[in-house]
């Protein structure tokens, strides 16, 4: 939700991220009116106006933050509880809301099904396509989806050796976000994103150190 805080994190699942690792995720405060933007506009459109259908739905009956109750076609009359950690990309992907919508965030706007992995490369290409012809001609022209998880791994990293996040989360958990080296930061990083690449943390290492003087205004952003 909104706050006075640069940025707020959110829990993700340990089944449908890498290595099952789970983890708290940065989420950039001046990026959430888009989504909710979204959510409110364009995303409510599409489950107005199209019907969603997937194979063996599962029919949430009601969730909550830590769960989900939903009754399947194997067992019409009964309701199973799990746990969102428990549930992977399959079966979050056949999950239908009250309304007939599914669930998750981002919908494809003539079907109403989440959308592939596919579509979110589309996005980052059309988005690489329009920096190099409007802002800077140098940026990478072959720039994936997954370099956007190393630049926010970079972000993260910094993050955390600051202290932002440590004052985001709470006296409860500051001392679990908190560090005195780039190095613990970057080791911290590897343990939220499930990544155990050693390449990976040599980048996270070299570009990290780059934004260690850089104001804290401009590297998060916003206002």
């Amino acid at each position: 939700k909104p706050s006075g805080l640069r940025f707020t994190t959110m829990r993700i699942a340990d089944r449908i991220t890498k290595n099952d690792a789970g983890g708290d995720a940065l989420v950039f405060t001046h990026r959430l009116p888009a989504v909710y933007g979204y959510l409110d506009g364009a995303r409510a459109d599409i489950v107005a106006s199209k019907r969603f259908e997937p194979p063996h739905p599962l029919h949430m009956v009601s969730a909550d933050a830590t769960g989900v109750q939903f009754v399947s076609e194997e067992l019409p009359d009964e309701v199973i509880s799990r746990r969102w950690t428990e549930m992977d990309e399959g079966q979050r992907r056949r999950l239908v809301d009250v309304d007939g919508s599914s669930p998750i965030l981002f919908l494809n706007e003539y079907t109403g099904a989440p959308l592939a992995y596919s579509t979110y490369q589309h996005a980052v290409d059309d988005a690489g396509r329009f920096v190099r012809e409007r802002i800077n001609p140098d940026f990478p022209d072959r720039f994936r989806l997954h370099d956007l998880r190393h630049t926010y791994a970079v972000h993260l990293a910094v993050a955390i050796y600051r202290g932002q996040i440590a004052e985001a989360v709470g006296e409860v958990r500051q001392s679990d976000w908190t560090v005195d080296h780039i190095a613990a930061a970057v080791d911290l990083v590897k343990y939220s994103l499930g990544h155990a690449s050693e390449a990976s943390t040599r980048l996270y290492i070299q570009a990290a150190h780059r934004f260690l003087d850089v104001e804290a205004a401009e590297f998060v952003g916003g206002a």
